[in-house]
Formats: C-alpha cells, sequence, structure tokens
C-alpha cells in the first residue's frame, strides 16, 4: 500500500485546540492514531516535569511502593511482622530496606517465594543489624512475594521496613570501598574464571589445587634469579658436615647388644651402658657424655 501525504486537523480533544499532521502516513497508523487521540483524554498519557513545570509525554513504567510488606510499626522483643503476597509478574526486581535500632533474630529477615501465594518455594534470609541501614535486592524468583521479619530480644523504639517492586534493575546495594561487609550483605554471586595469557598468545584457564586454593605454578623459575638462603639453611657443604658426625655417632654404638641402661645428672643424659645377656649380662660397651649447662659438648666411649 502506497504512502500518501496527509494534513489534516483533529479538534475538540480535551486539554488541547488541534492537531496537525504533516507528512507519509500510513492509512492504519492515521486511523488508529486518531482513535487514540478521541478515545484517550490528554492528560492521562502526560505528565508535568516536578522540575521544569512542563509537560511531558509519559513513556515510563511506574515502580510500585509495596504497602502489603511495609510497616513503620515497632517490634516488641521476638515479635513477627508477616507481609501479604504480592505478585510481581510485571516486575524485574524486588527492593527491601531495613532500618531499626535493634538488632533481628538471627535470619530475622526472610523473604518468601511462592508460585501460587500459597506454597512456600523458596526464601533469601538475611540477618539485620541495628543502626545500619541496607536494603536487598533479589531479582523475583517466583511470582508472589512476600516479606516476614522477626525482632530480636530487644523491643524496638524505630522499625522502617519498606519493598518497592521495580519495573527495572537497578544493579543492587552499592558499597563504598572501605566499607565492613557481613555475610548478611546484599551482593550478587559472580562466577569468575580467569584467563591467563601465554607467550604463545594463547589463552588458559587458572587452575585450583586439589584443596580448592589458587594454584601458583612452581614449575618455572628464571634461572637467573638467585634468592638468598636464611641463616642455617642446609647446603649440599652443611649435609657432608652433618654426615661426618652422623657416622662418628655411628661408631660409638656397638654392634651386638640386648640392654641399654641409661644414668641422668638432673635433666642431662650422662651415661649410657650397653650390655649382653640382659641387665646382668656383660657390659660391651660404656658412653659418657659431657655438658656445658644443658649444652652437649662430647661423647666418650669406653
Amino acid at each position: 500500500m502506497a504512502n500518501r501525504r496527509d494534513e489534516n486537523r483533529v479538534t475538540n480533544i480535551s486539554g488541547v485546540s488541534s492537531i496537525t499532521f504533516t507528512g507519509n502516513i500510513e492509512p492504519a497508523v492515521d486511523t488508529a492514531t486518531r482513535e487514540l487521540l478521541t478515545k484517550t483524554t490528554i492528560p492521562s498519557v502526560t505528565h508535568e516535569n516536578t522540575h521544569t513545570g512542563n509537560k511531558e509525554l509519559r513513556v515510563y513504567q511506574e515502580n510500585h511502593i509495596c504497602t502489603q510488606n511495609t510497616t513503620t510499626t515497632p517490634l516488641t522483643g521476638g515479635a513477627t511482622f508477616t507481609g501479604e503476597w504480592q505478585d510481581c509478574l510485571n516486575y524485574q526486581e524486588v527492593n527491601v530496606s531495613v532500618d531499626t535500632d535493634q538488632n533481628s533474630a538471627t535470619n530475622g529477615l526472610v523473604i518468601q517465594w511462592s508460585a501460587d501465594a500459597t506454597v512456600i518455594a523458596d526464601t533469601d534470609v538475611f540477618s539485620v543489624y541495628a543502626n545500619l541501614g541496607t536494603n536487598y535486592t533479589p531479582n523475583p524468583a517466583f511470582r508472589y512475594v512476600r516479606v516476614v521479619y522477626t525482632n530480636g530480644a530487644t523491643p524496638q523504639t524505630r522499625f522502617n521496613l519498606m519493598t518497592i517492586l521495580r519495573r527495572g534493575v537497578t544493579g543492587g546495594s552499592f558499597h563504598r570501598i572501605d566499607s565492613t561487609l557481613k555475610d548478611d550483605s546484599d551482593g550478587r554471586l559472580a562466577i569468575v574464571v580467569p584467563k591467563l595469557k601465554t607467550a604463545q598468545n594463547t589463552y588458559v584457564s587458572q587452575n585450583a589445587t586439589t584443596a580448592g586454593n589458587a594454584k601458583v605454578s612452581l614449575e618455572e623459575v628464571d634461572p637467573s634469579v638467585v634468592l638468598p638462603l636464611p641463616t642455617g639453611a642446609a647446603t649440599s657443604a652443611l649435609q657432608t658436615t652433618a654426615n661426618t658426625y652422623l657416622s662418628g655417632i655411628a661408631g660409638l654404638t656397638p654392634t651386638a647388644y640386648d640392654y641399654i641402661s641409661l644414668s641422668y645428672t638432673g635433666d642431662n643424659l650422662t651415661g649410657v651402658v650397653f650390655k649382653s645377656g640382659g641387665s646382668g649380662g656383660t657390659t660391651i660397651a660404656t658412653l659418657n657424655l659431657a655438658y656445658t649447662g644443658s649444652r652437649l659438648d662430647s661423647v666418650t666411649k669406653t
């Protein structure tokens, strides 16, 4: 169907003296527009900008304060506020804000979800802390939502619980970088798999250890980097010296014995007697240990 140029006036519309259509207009669009303008009063599709005072065409969707799940009535110790099921089919986000002067019960804030406004299908639970106003912004898990709040042991003198159903997603709550976060702070789960660039300009995923920790490879070390050893660390020279000492100690021990008698001076072991034939048997060798204080200085075999 060919376009046609149309220039006509529509008059006698509430609040508007006349509207002129000029340009190439499809007949179907022309008819629909005239029906809209003649059957709908202009004030219902316009809005006054509160900042400029100008009339504007309404092109936004309003959010909804859910009064059934909103209250400012303080709760006594251990008391519970239970809201009502609200249909959130036409909303993208539920915003629950809480401010109170007393701690809630453990997991005292419960956002309940239901498919039929009867059976609870899922819940989001949080603990609320005194004088730390906070908000939670879950996406609807099921069609219906209800808020239940249980106070802690101390009666409240201030309680503001507000639930807003939003047409758009706000992106969640925001915190300062230096804020002290708690396990009950609002957050969104993000699963991140780091990709590492190789020397061949390819990317590989970073793996975790068997214990679930971040894996750091020790397989590739720059040979030009030499790390200093701490004092007393094992070296090949120190190992050789230690082996020599151990060989000398082994030479002090007889090869055939079945009984050892130990003698002490205070807490220091000062004598070792090796025997064959039990405690009354033949003495094979005796070791005498000499100390300076509690430090062993020498061992003499006789």
